[in-house]
């Protein structure tokens, strides 16, 4: 399996959970070591922003995207690397408690 092959299922699941999903995409203009994934899981009274970093089974972040994710912590969003869909799907059950 491909990365592009996961991350597209998790975007796919996350959908029919009612997230509103957006798939990152780096380039000369983005934020380095941005996470693939922005979704906002639906909650009251507000949505919670989630930064998904994928990765194949066995990879971990780089040093760059790991400082990115402590970086989104700080700041108040729920930032993760996953290597699967079953991640995902715990993390969305821990959300909803």
């Amino acid at each position: 399996m491909k990365e592009t092959d996961l991350t597209a299922k998790i975007i796919t699941y996350l959908r029919k959970q009612g997230c509103f999903v957006v798939k990152q995409h780096g380039g000369p203009y983005g934020v380095g070591g941005m996470p693939d994934i922005y979704a906002l899981i639906p909650a009251e009274p507000y949505a919670t922003p989630v930064h998904i970093e994928v990765k194949l089974p066995g990879n971990k972040p780089t040093p760059r995207q790991e400082k990115m994710l402590r970086d989104l912590r700080k700041a108040g969003a729920v930032a993760v690397w996953v290597d699967n869909l079953d991640d995902v799907n715990v993390l969305l059950e821990q959300l909803k408690e």
